[in-house]
């Protein structure tokens, strides 16, 4: 039973939030995170090694192990393990980096990542796979 938790609107009323995010050490994690609209967010191979880089950057900063990736025209993915349980800094690293470069690279007003300073802007899936073996 997934565990949800409660936000407030202007109104002041309680809504249903997504499910909280588990965190905890050496968990595996698909990630997904999809452009406003399902726009681009990948036009050109320099935006794919930049967002490449910020992967590396990630991995260094936060013990982030990237077992494998995918980068789609208007989305990613992401098979990503977390020795220190922080996914969330994590993705929060990568998507605002990110962000801030595809907007400084006169990309356009349109954000690549929904929210990308936000929890809520990309989804996970717990994998419960028991491996440590790196994808080449």
């Amino acid at each position: 039973m997934p565990i949800f938790g409660a936000i407030r609107d202007g109104s002041g009323e309680n809504r249903l939030a997504l499910p909280l995010r588990i965190e905890y050490p050496g968990a595996f994690y698909h990630v997904t995170a999809r452009g406003n609209e399902q726009k681009d967010i990948f036009k050109s191979l320099r935006d794919r090694e930049k967002f490449l880089s910020y992967l590396e950057s990630a991995a260094a900063r936060y013990g982030a192990v990237i077992h494998a990736y995918c980068l789609m025209n208007n989305h990613y993915h992401l098979l990503l393990e977390t020795p220190h349980g922080n996914l969330s800094q994590i993705m929060k690293h990568i998507n605002s980096a990110y962000t801030t470069y595809y907007m400084s690279n006169g990309s356009g007003p349109d954000i690549c990542c929904k929210d990308a300073t936000k929890q809520s802007s990309w989804t996970l899936t717990n994998m419960p796979w028991n491996y440590h073996d790196t994808f080449t």
